[in-house]
């Protein structure tokens, strides 16, 4: 028996993968919808092999894929799940589904080839890129900034989840559902539709590249099941975007300070999470003055090393100015406007917007922590 077989027998014993993936969801305060359409879409991601997916090559690729999908909800299970809608009823839901996918699609700013065939030979249409619903606000050019494509890839969730509450009543109808949706698309427009999708799967924003990517799973559980150490929901976008060992481990270790109790994995100070970025700056105040300042000879030992590794990818310039340096304001209130600025300017994010997804808000948080703590140490001999 392949390892991976054993693997699903091990977590169907103790616990159902896509249960405690939409357990995770929920405490980011995801409501049903959202649940749903993300649910039917990485439903769809199980059903690809990318680069980095397929570690065992005596397994041919279909039984990899079986495999990893039954790990999340047995096929079995899936099949019981879809015997239940009408064909008109399922047909009806397959439409509106298409229409998320399209406008997605457009947003996306994906350019499909133009000589597809369906299964009866005729030209393929299905999957068109068209503006059917409105996702964002903004034109497929202006979506780049990680808030803006967070803000995309949550509404189009929520859009899939109610064309989807038409057949389903739960998330797991809604990942088997996506089943019978495969043989849909395989039949009406393959190619088109697996243009999109994979398209999709390129970049998608932080909060979302952990979620969607199943070899990030080992973070919330092994094969025994849920780790007994969760993560923090801020930590899956703060996941999805720290860019390299050397950075991210000076940052996490520096963030948990706040977030957990000295030696022991009890947290504290979580519900700032869920509030506006000025709740957070007392937290860190405290944190400059009594834990920062006092190891500032080991900061500033490791400031090079972080200097060049910011500098090996793109990073927005963590350096403050001369004059931002010289102004009447304290430090850590020019310090907090600076770090304001570059999350609007590079990542979107701004501290006047209220609303937006709840993940949005999350992956703001660790954005906000995360240039906190590089501002420092990029600054610290400006500061001292």
């Amino acid at each position: 028996m392949s390892y991976s077989s054993i693997n699903t027998i091990n977590m169907s014993r103790n616990n159902c993968q896509l249960d405690y993936l939409v357990e995770v969801l929920e405490e980011c305060n995801f409501d049903e919808y959202s649940l749903s359409g993300f649910v039917f879409y990485f439903s769809q991601r199980i059903s690809f092999i990318l680069p980095g997916d397929k570690t065992n090559i005596e397994q041919d690729s279909q039984e990899f894929i079986t495999n990893r999908f039954n790990s999340y909800l047995h096929i079995n299970k899936c099949a019981e799940l879809n015997s239940q809608y009408s064909t008109e009823l399922a047909t009806s839901t397959f439409v509106d589904i298409s229409r998320c996918f399209t406008s997605f699609a457009y947003y996306l700013d994906v350019e499909l080839s133009e000589d597809r065939l369906n299964i009866n030979g005729e030209k393929a249409e299905t999957f068109n890129p068209q503006k059917n619903i409105e996702l964002s606000t903004q034109d497929p050019g202006e979506i780049y900034k990680p808030y803006d494509k967070n803000e995309l890839y949550s509404k189009f969730f929520y859009e899939l989840g109610k064309a989807l509450k038409q057949c389903t009543s739960n998330y797991r109808e809604a990942y088997a559902f996506s089943a019978l949706f495969t043989t849909f698309y395989s039949q009406m427009d393959q190619i088109g539709f697996c243009e999109v999708i994979q398209h999709s799967f390129k970049r998608p924003p932080p909060f979302y590249s952990v979620m969607i990517d199943p070899t990030n799973h080992h973070l919330f559980f092994d094969e025994k099941g849920p780790r007994e150490v969760k993560l923090i929901p801020f930590q899956i976008p703060l996941t999805g975007f720290l860019p390299n060992k050397i950075i991210g481990e000076l940052v996490w270790d520096q963030i948990r300070l706040l977030f957990f109790q000295k030696g022991s994995h009890e947290t504290i100070n979580t519900e700032l999470q869920s509030y506006h970025m000025l709740y957070s700056e007392p937290l860190l105040e405290d944190y400059y003055e009594e834990r920062f300042l006092p190891n500032s000879s080991y900061f500033l030992s490791q400031k090079d090393l972080i200097s060049k590794a910011l500098d090996e990818i793109k990073s927005p310039n963590f350096k403050m100015s001369d004059e931002k340096n010289s102004d009447s304001k304290t430090d850590l209130e020019s310090k907090f406007e600076f770090i304001y600025s570059i999350l609007k300017d590079n990542w979107g994010f701004d501290l006047l917007n209220e609303g937006g997804h709840c993940s949005s808000q999350l992956t703001f948080f660790a954005y906000f922590y995360y240039s906190f703590i590089l501002c420092c140490i990029i600054n610290l001999e400006e500061s001292n």
